[in-house]
């Protein structure tokens, strides 16, 4: 929350005899079964912790536009070549599947009206379209890019645990292997294969259920996961102090990324 949030979400009424800065008093027991009215959170900072409730509490999950979403932007000012918009079309149809299986996740909590303490899934961090897997065919992709192959396919097939593919994105071409031969899956002459990866905060007993609804949708794959715990020094979790920006209710969660595969038929 900006300064003058804050400021605003500060009710005077709320809080007669006291001034912004100024603590507010509360007993404390000592051991010696005294009780001593020790300092406690300021104005601003019940301001803030009600600010972020209110915040939780009014939709179903956290995004940000900026670093949520794998945006292709495109400006009038350039004219851009049949791959590059190829590659934007594919990379908002994954968007879309992503979004759409965190929706579906969410769906039981939507009923509740209690906002993101809830939910599922309580936040979209971030995610990325990693670009076209290449190197099982020599023939050139579906409406994606006509690359060269690196592996061959009886390659592949003989020592499929040693064999690595490529990526290929627009205007850099290929980049170095990232992703280790799993399904075998790369761009050919019927369809194009793309990678993704995006990651969520969530209760970990609800990771099976999104990892369902993901493969759900059109054609898709997780080939990988990594879990991994909340950063601390944003207190994204519930408990703890410091100046959380997020509040996710009382369960436990992880940060959750997932690396997924998609098929798009040419």
């Amino acid at each position: 929350p900006t300064a003058a949030e804050i400021d605003a979400a500060i009710r005077p009424d709320e809080l007669p005899g006291l001034r912004a800065g100024a603590a507010v008093p509360r007993p404390v027991a000592r051991g010696n079964g005294t009780l001593e009215e020790d300092a406690g959170p300021t104005p601003e900072e019940i301001a803030r912790e009600k600010f972020i409730l209110a915040r939780a509490l009014k939709g179903r999950i956290y995004a940000s536009k900026g670093e949520s979403m794998h945006m292709e932007l495109l400006s009038g000012q350039v004219r851009y070549n049949f791959e590059e918009l190829w590659f934007a079309q594919v990379s908002l149809w994954v968007m879309r599947d992503i979004v759409e299986a965190v929706k579906a996740t969410n769906e039981r909590a939507s009923s509740a009206g209690l906002g993101v303490p809830v939910s599922a899934v309580k936040r979209l961090v971030e995610s990325e379209v990693l670009g076209y897997v290449v190197g099982q065919s020599g023939v050139a992709g579906g409406a994606g890019p006509a690359v060269p192959p690196t592996v061959s396919a009886a390659a592949l097939d003989a020592a499929p645990a040693s064999i690595y593919l490529q990526y290929y994105t627009v205007g850099a071409g290929r980049t170095s292997p990232r992703m280790p031969y799993l399904t075998g899956k790369a761009c050919s002459q019927l369809y194009d294969v793309v990678h993704y990866k995006f990651t969520v905060v969530m209760p970990i007993r609800n990771l099976p259920r999104l990892c369902r609804n993901l493969m759900e949708q059109n054609y898709h794959t997780v080939i990988d996961v990594y879990i991994s715990a909340t950063d601390h020094k944003d207190q994204r979790t519930s408990g703890g102090g410091g100046e959380r920006s997020y509040y996710y209710g009382t369960d436990s969660v992880v940060e959750v990324s997932i690396t997924g595969e998609g098929r798009i038929q040419a």
